[in-house]
């Protein structure tokens, strides 16, 4: 169990002993598991409502930033990069460093060189050959 279960744990018991054995009776830790678990049950889906609530509204935003790039035509960095960096940080979503980020850009700029010479000397070839 995670700290925050257990902690919710201890406050949802019915009678005032944690960790069990301490002067029960028959019936008390099993009284004890069902309480806890249909707390904890709730709880969790509690959780998970809360994070498909904050989900949703990182989708609007990212939505929202979307509509602006489609309605201007263009892309602007105030507009549009912080906004969508901030919308996807609040929902736990890191992307690269600038450092990691450059760096991929660069083997992706890498590769588009390469198929620009090949498709112009492909074209070449071509021009080469007809009459």
């Amino acid at each position: 169990m995670t700290e925050p279960a257990l902690k919710r744990a201890r406050e949802l018991m019915p009678c005032n002993c944690w960790p069990l054995g301490d002067k029960h009776d028959a019936d008390c830790p099993s009284q004890h598991w069902n309480s806890v678990a249909a707390a904890l049950d709730a709880w969790a889906q509690e959780a998970r409502l809360e994070e498909a609530k904050e989900l949703r509204e990182a989708l609007d935003r990212v939505n929202d930033i979307r509509n602006s790039i489609i309605g201007c035509q263009g892309f602007n960095f105030s507009m549009h990069a912080y906004p969508l960096v901030a919308a996807l940080g609040a929902v736990g979503i890191e992307g690269m460093s600038y450092k990691d980020a450059f760096a991929k850009q660069k083997e992706i700029d890498a590769k588009i060189l390469k198929w620009q010479v090949e498709a112009n000397e492909r074209i070449a070839a071509l021009e080469q050959r007809t009459p």
